[in-house]
């Protein structure tokens, strides 16, 4: 079972190894791709494209509804279903058989649209400390044992740090193209983040009820944390401006 919540396809990579496509493998994304562009081509596709632009521009237009099942595409498109054998491959599958029941079956104003986004080849550290899930099996629920124990620990986080293979990410990217370029139009497109709130990462550092008591017995310490949580999301954003990277 893949985890296909918004918050983990954001961030969603691949190592460069994995950089193949087999040939029974294009055929099966080909067949996929071409039924996308089939989709995406109805004049319906136009229709709702110019509702979410008035939408967006604070017009009065119709209800726009969205509908994303995140971990139910699991349920909706099983992996029995997933014909292709290589792992880039399954990838990319699932990516086109969920636009696929998006144009075919949600029955939402999502836009289909003719592209095929590829995202960055790179790796991202942690802030100097990592939780240690406990259970998650198959994408169900957890508990985690946060790292940051005590507060005289602070000077111990660093920054993330981002580190992107543009030499992988060509090389991904011209696959794509060789496979499904003359199809879809093939986009270099990376999200980095699904939120740039820092709750999550504090939850996962300090725990969830402890940082409820925090609020009573450390605040001083605990305003000190989202500092540093702060700064190191402006970093974030600098050095992927800075590199071209947004």
């Amino acid at each position: 079972m893949t985890d296909q919540t918004q918050a983990t396809l954001a961030q969603k990579t691949i190592s460069s190894d994995k950089l193949v496509i087999g040939r029974e493998d294009r055929e099966i994304l080909r067949r996929l791709a071409g039924r996308i562009a089939e989709l995406a081509a109805r004049p319906i596709e136009g229709e709702k494209r110019d509702l979410w632009y008035r939408h967006n521009a604070l017009e009065a237009t119709c209800p726009l509804i969205f509908c994303d099942p995140e971990n139910g595409w699991n349920e909706i498109i099983t992996d029995a279903q997933i014909e292709c054998r290589g792992q880039l491959a399954r990838e990319w599958e699932m990516t086109l058989r969920k636009e696929i029941f998006w144009g075919e079956s949600m029955g939402d104003d999502r836009v289909i649209e003719p592209y095929f986004e590829i995202p960055y080849v790179y790796v991202e550290s942690d802030w100097g400390m990592q939780e240690t899930k406990v259970g998650g099996e198959n994408s169900g629920s957890y508990t985690w044992d946060s790292p940051l124990k005590s507060y005289s620990d602070l000077s111990k986080l660093h920054f993330p740090r981002i580190s992107a293979d543009h030499e992988a990410t060509d090389s991904l990217l011209l696959l794509a193209k060789k496979v499904l370029g003359d199809l879809l139009a093939v986009r270099l497109k990376e999200r980095w983040w699904w939120s740039l709130g820092m709750t999550w990462t504090l939850v996962n550092l300090r725990g969830l009820e402890q940082i409820m008591f925090d609020i009573y017995d450390y605040p001083d310490q605990l305003h000190q944390l989202m500092g540093i949580l702060r700064d190191g999301t402006l970093a974030k954003l600098d050095f992927l401006q800075e590199n071209g990277l947004l």
